[in-house]
């Protein structure tokens, strides 16, 4: 494990004993749910979950992952092949519907892989019926059918009582001669009710059974004090939520997540609820912060995370819950104050919890490439992961792969509040906001300092980067509801000369 001069001039934390300097990874990263409902798939790397490392009388790898993902029989990972030699793993391909899937709770309960839903051969859509009676089912697409031709259908299902339920598989047959404004039903409840059919496609379905995808089994990792989910399928793959659940062993295995807390460091905090502001007085003037807690679908709800202060809002702390508050409460509607009746409990919110009462977490670099080095997130008491994030040791420069101005995934320098990249912003140099500018600026309220690179979004997800300019002199000028100054110690820079993207490493997606 080391240190780099460049990110430790940025850092100022470190995890005790092992004293790797800490990196962030924020913004969109920082969200840890597990995005296994079929959005963005968690990240993770290739290879296998401890045991021998075949190196001999070497003794095992320091930088081998806690959870390392495998491919299996019909799941198969896909991984990103970069130019310097380095790889990482993207996400897992179920090799029978030739689909990328992620698990998630499948409609008979189990865990599965299931396949993302972008149009072909899986297309969103709902059930609907042809006939009054709510008899015979038929599939009604979100969108007109593309090319390729989906051969599938995900279905939403009505809500549950504590969120989302899992979507059902439809086979698309025949296509159905379906007027737009044409009489079709749908269930509403147990009711079939009439309705006006959309300008869609519409077929003749079949149930796609929960079991045609792959089963997988959820455990977690025993390197320390935090446990990370790993999910093992029924074909021999393992997959790792690296960017997905963690457990707090010492809150008695309470889920928690990444995030900047109160003292400035990495670390993992639990938060089940958010807070309300409500009223103990039928006019709503004496106001109380409490915290809504449906105890039905969160009985062990303990914590409320939220922001720390002004200063840098990233900054998060934790307040225990208290028990229910007693009082009748009021809230202010567009009707007048009225009285909260019913739904969930209005707990009480107790002191801020000292923030080294929660697992920090620091950054161990491990060389992969001839250029790549993996930034790895690590305990003083045994876990590692992987969540995506690169150092260029060329570059000197964090960075993260993403499609560039070339429309190649390139590992592009890292944005955040603690990292020195800007990203372009429109201003004016003129008090009518006439006289238009482009500029990089960044939020400064965490770190302060010039940037080094400025991001710029040019469309289709792709990224131009610019060296940094000078700093404007000013005055600057900003267009909302009105014309208004910035504020003079705010610090924007103008555009330098683009960086080519074939300045990046560059990445290659193949199956395994």
């Amino acid at each position: 494990m080391h240190t780099h001069a460049a990110v430790a001039r940025r850092c100022r934390w470190a995890v005790p004993a092992l004293r790797p300097w800490l990196f962030l990874v924020l913004g969109a990263a920082l969200g840890c749910g597990s995005s296994s409902s079929g959005g963005e798939p968690d990240a993770g790397d290739p290879g296998d979950d401890g045991g021998d490392d075949g190196r001999g009388d070497a003794g095992p790898d320091p930088t081998r992952l806690s959870c390392e993902g495998a491919s299996g029989e019909r799941l198969r990972q896909v991984v990103r092949q970069h130019g310097d030699g380095s790889s990482q793993f993207v996400r897992l391909h179920d090799t029978d519907f030739a689909e990328s899937c992620a698990f998630a709770p499948a409609s008979d309960g189990a865990l599965r892989c299931l396949p993302a839903v972008d149009g072909a051969p899986f297309a969103a859509g709902e059930v609907r019926y042809s006939d009054p009676e709510c008899a015979t089912a038929i599939g009604q697409l979100a969108a007109l059918i593309g090319d390729p031709p989906p051969g599938y259908m995900s279905a939403t299902s009505p809500a549950g009582a504590c969120g989302p339920s899992p979507p059902t598989f439809h086979v698309l047959g025949e296509k159905l001669a379906i007027v737009p404004d044409a009489m079709i039903y749908q269930l509403v409840g147990e009711t079939c009710t009439a309705v006006l059919a959309p300008a869609t496609d519409f077929f003749a379905i079949t149930d796609l059974p929960a079991d045609s995808f792959v089963e997988g089994t959820e455990t977690f990792t025993d390197s320390g004090r935090l446990a990370l989910a790993q999910v093992d399928g029924a074909d021999g793959s393992r997959f790792c939520r690296a960017q997905g659940q963690l457990l707090d062993r010492d809150l008695a295995d309470h889920p928690c997540r990444l995030e900047l807390s109160e003292d400035g460091s990495l670390r993992c905090l639990p938060g089940d609820a958010s807070a309300t502001q409500l009223f103990t007085d039928d006019v709503c003037t004496l106001e109380i912060e409490v915290a809504l807690v449906d105890e039905a679908c969160q009985p062990d709800a303990a914590y409320l995370r939220d922001g720390a202060g002004a200063q840098c809002p990233q900054r998060q702390r934790v307040r225990a819950l208290a028990g229910p508050v007693k009082d009748a409460l009021f809230e202010a509607t567009a009707k007048g104050c009225v009285a909260v009746a019913g739904g969930p409990v209005a707990r009480g919110i107790g002191a801020s919890v000292s923030s080294f009462s929660f697992a920090e977490l620091g950054t161990s670099y491990s060389p992969s490439g001839d250029r790549l080095e993996r930034a790895d997130l690590v305990t003083d008491d045994g876990l590692r992961l992987f969540r995506g994030d690169w150092f260029d040791s060329q570059l000197e420069q964090l960075c993260r792969f993403a499609p560039a101005a070339d429309a190649t995934e390139r590992c592009l320098p890292l944005e955040g509040p603690l990292e020195l990249v800007a990203r372009t912003e429109v201003l004016y140099t003129d008090e009518i906001c006439t006289a238009q500018i482009e500029l990089g600026g960044r939020d400064a309220s965490c770190a302060g300092g010039a940037p080094a690179f400025v991001l710029d979004a040019i469309g289709g997800g792709r990224t131009r980067v610019h060296e940094v300019g000078a700093a404007h002199p000013g005055p600057l000028y900003q267009l909302g509801t009105a014309c208004t100054a910035v504020p003079a110690a705010e610090v924007f820079y103008e555009l330098g000369a683009e960086v080519l993207p074939q300045s990046f490493v560059g990445g290659t997606e193949i199956i395994e």
